[in-house]
């Protein structure tokens, strides 16, 4: 089985984020199909799905889980992958200094 590429971000400046490993699924502008999304997640088990927002590109990231370190969110990424809802995912590392 081929692998594939996970895109990574790295956000050092968004509000209201905590530090850690997030697994995006999608992102949006506009806030209907962003609800969408989160309601197919929670609806298929993913209980802890919910959005934080991205000042850089004014969009919304929804993700499934937030994880605490990249061997846990590589883990879920492989264990998803035949997943349709898991197909465009996005890790999202947050690192908010606090200082």
């Amino acid at each position: 089985k081929n692998e594939k590429n996970i895109k990574i971000e790295v956000f050092d400046n968004l509000k209201e984020v905590s530090n850690g490993y997030y697994l995006v699924l999608g992102t949006f502008t506009d806030a209907v199909p962003r609800d969408k999304l989160i309601m197919k997640l929670i609806d298929s088990g993913d209980f802890n799905a919910s959005f934080f927002f991205n000042i850089n590109s004014l969009s919304y990231y929804v993700y499934s889980n937030k994880y605490n370190n990249m061997e846990e969110v590589l883990y879920q990424c492989k264990k998803k992958e035949e997943d349709e809802l898991y197909k465009n995912i996005i890790i999202a590392k947050a690192e908010i200094d606090l200082r």
